[in-house]
């Protein structure tokens, strides 16, 4: 460490995680000088790098198909995804109107607690794959995240935000000329 500034801190790896679940962990390995008993990733803000790395370590699947894998694993996640929330409509309508109006009441918090951690659980199978489908087109997720800004942000300027198609700008400027 250089000076007053902080050492940027330092994802462990999975394995060690692993072994030490239920033993003391050095945090001063992620940046903090004292000693817990348990590690999460709440001690530090991963970053999209890092992250993309450990998804390149668990991603086992046959590497000759891996872009077709991905995809469909992609597909079959976020179908996951949807049927937590229509079995939520179907078999829980009183909630689901609730979150939808964003009044979550003590009736139901539990019921919402369980819904929402079990769509986080799909929604991080979604990221993976997306993750993984990056990793198969040898992109990074900063320049896919920072494509998307910059494509949002000029359909916010043109007035295309909604609409259809993927070159929906330049069809307005095109019929507006």
């Amino acid at each position: 460490m250089l000076g007053n500034q902080p050492q940027k801190p330092v994802i462990p790896d999975l394995g060690m995680l692993r072994r030490t679940r239920l033993r003391s962990l050095p945090i001063h390995k992620i940046g903090h000088p004292r000693r817990v008993p348990f590690i999460t990733f709440t001690n530090y803000i991963m970053e999209l790098k890092e992250y993309q790395t450990i998804i390149e370590k668990t991603a086992v699947y046959p590497k000759e198909i891996g872009l077709a894998y991905c995809a469909l694993g992609l597909t079959g996640e976020a179908g996951e995804v949807a049927e937590k929330i229509k079995k939520l409509y179907r078999d829980d309508q009183s909630l689901a109107n609730n979150i939808r109006l964003g009044h979550i009441f003590e009736a139901n918090k539990k019921a919402y607690s369980e819904f929402r951690e079990n769509v986080k659980k799909e929604v991080g199978d979604v990221i993976w794959y997306c993750t993984a489908l990056a990793n198969e087109l040898g992109l990074t997720l900063e320049e896919i995240l920072q494509a998307n800004y910059d494509k949002l942000i000029k359909r916010r300027e043109t007035g295309t935000l909604h609409g259809s198609g993927d070159d929906r700008e330049e069809v307005k400027r095109f019929e507006t000329s």
